[in-house]
């Protein structure tokens, strides 16, 4: 038989081989397409985003930014450096990181929250909205410097101050000596708040 393509005589073995190859690439093709196609499916699946989603933040209008707000003061130690806290239960959270960029929202639920700081120094973080628990423990307690405002009005809905300073080794003072006072009427569980914080 003869192929026009190549000019050549070809047999009926080498016409299966070409027929085996030209179906051996077209099956190829086919699977790249589907991974592809499964590759965004996957992405695309709530479940998969969910966690991504919990360190989503979104700047806040001007009459967004709220007026009060819990105060804390952290310092880094390197540069870059993350320091991180977790919230419970967060609902209408918003966080200002002290870099400049004022007030973002973040998602609604539990999450650690982190920021990366590009130059070691002392930064005023300020938080505001609605949590169960906020804890230092989880995230990087060392970091923590100071507290300087009250707990609430800023922050409301606090029911747990479990592990809220513990290994906070290098909190040794309180600007706002009564921070958790108005804070803990619904406050039911203080297990190991002051644990390991050593210099307190």
């Amino acid at each position: 038989m003869f192929d026009s393509q190549s000019n050549a005589i070809v047999g009926p073995r080498a016409k299966k081989q070409n027929i085996f190859k030209g179906f051996a690439s077209a099956f190829l093709s086919f699977l790249i397409v589907m991974q592809s196609m499964v590759g965004i499916f996957l992405f695309a699946m709530p479940g998969n985003t969910a966690h991504a989603s919990e360190f989503a933040e979104e700047e806040l209008t001007e009459s967004e930014v709220p007026t009060h707000y819990f105060a804390f003061e952290i310092e880094t130690e390197s540069s870059p450096q993350t320091f991180s806290f977790r919230v419970d239960n967060a609902s209408d959270f918003v966080i200002d990181w002290g870099i400049g960029d004022g007030f973002v929202s973040v998602d609604d639920g539990t999450a650690l929250l982190s920021n990366e700081y590009s130059s070691a120094g002392t930064y005023e973080v300020k938080v505001a909205g609605r949590a169960s628990r906020i804890s230092f423990y989880e995230g990087t307690p060392h970091l923590l410097r100071d507290v300087l405002t009250w707990v609430s009005p800023g922050v409301t809905g606090i029911t747990s101050a479990e592990n809220m300073f513990r290994g906070a080794t290098n909190i040794s003072t309180f600007t706002s000596v009564n921070f958790f006072d108005s804070a803990s009427a619904g406050v039911t569980n203080m297990r190991n708040m002051f644990f390991d914080a050593s210099s307190f």
